[in-house]
This record gives structure tokens, C-alpha cells and sequence, in this order.
């Protein structure tokens, strides 16, 4: 059997997924750095960003990336479609 590959202590998925919801708000920061809440350290940002997107708050986006936050990160998909 093959062992999953960790990297600090963390399965490898995990920390990738750390990174690129970091590198996604810099990268947001550049076009909406006027109306976006500020953080102390990514990890806030990364923990405001997941309770956001997992409780679909749009209020808790909009403070984060801005007005046009939609831009940014699409609506939710439905995960079932009625009539199927």
C-alpha cells in the first residue's frame, strides 16, 4: 500500500489547498485592495474565507473582497438538480 504524501504534518491536498486560497486573496487584493477587510495574517484570512464560502455568507464576502466579490468567486454549484 502507499502511504499518502504529508508535508509539515498535513496531507499533502491540504496544504495545497492552504496555499492557493492564499495566493487567491493577494492575487484578489490587486484589483479590490479599496474594499476588502484587512487581517493580521493569512491564516485569519484563510480562516474567514472558508467560514464564509461554507456557510455561502455573502455579506462575509462581500466585506472580504468587495463589492464585486462575484467576480471573483462563482455562486455554488447545486450538487443535485431536480427531475434527475
Amino acid at each position: 500500500m502507499i502511504k499518502p504524501l504529508v508535508f509539515s504534518g498535513e496531507p499533502f491536498a491540504a496544504r495545497c489547498r492552504q496555499v492557493a486560497v492564499a495566493l487567491a486573496l493577494v492575487a484578489a487584493g490587486a484589483g479590490f485592495a479599496h474594499a476588502q477587510q484587512n487581517f493580521q495574517t493569512a491564516d485569519e484570512a484563510m480562516a474567514a474565507f472558508g467560514a464564509a464560502v461554507q456557510s455561502s455568507d455573502d455579506a462575509a464576502m462581500k466585506r472580504i473582497f468587495g463589492d464585486k466579490f462575484q467576480k471573483l468567486i462563482p455562486p455554488p454549484v447545486p450538487t443535485s438538480v431536480p427531475g434527475f
